[in-house]
């Protein structure tokens, strides 16, 4: 179940022009070749040109439960790696410390991820529209989906 929705969700977002990242967390071990859910797994990752960039244990058993998978040709996981390599000023002050590592992670997010702004329109809920005609309203969904 799980790899047939994956592999939909993962189809459907294939012509996202921006950059990619995948994370998450599997209930299965993506480093044990003999596991069928994670040769498939990362199979199909590899028919999409992914690669899973977290090769060490994620797991107290010492198993990599977790995903962080971008494109072969992507670099957006590059500017994480040089806040560990962050050129600290020469101080032991925690708050200068706190706030040069902040101001260097804000400026990654704001490069990866920037803030948007998005209008939400909030309307008064009707008297009459009750639990049972929204429950029955998806029910009825569910059934011209199928």
């Amino acid at each position: 179940m799980f790899m047939s929705e994956f592999n939909t969700s993962m189809l459907d977002r294939l012509d996202y022009a921006g950059e990619l990242v995948l994370v998450g967390d599997l209930n299965f071990h993506s480093d044990k070749p003999s596991d069928p859910e994670s040769k498939k797994f990362l199979s199909f990752l590899e028919s999409l040109n992914f690669i899973q960039n977290v090769l060490s244990a994620t797991s107290r058993s010492g198993y990599v439960l977790d995903v962080v998978a971008t494109r072969d040709n992507e670099h957006v996981l590059q500017d994480l790696t040089e806040l560990e390599s962050l050129a600290l000023p020469s101080v032991h002050d925690v708050v200068i410390l706190t706030d040069h590592y902040n101001q260097s992670l804000t400026r990654i997010l704001d490069h990866h991820a920037p803030a948007r702004e998005k209008t939400i329109t909030i309307r008064p809920s009707k008297s009459w529209f009750s639990d049972d005609i929204h429950r029955t309203k998806c029910e009825e969904r569910k059934l011209e989906g199928t």
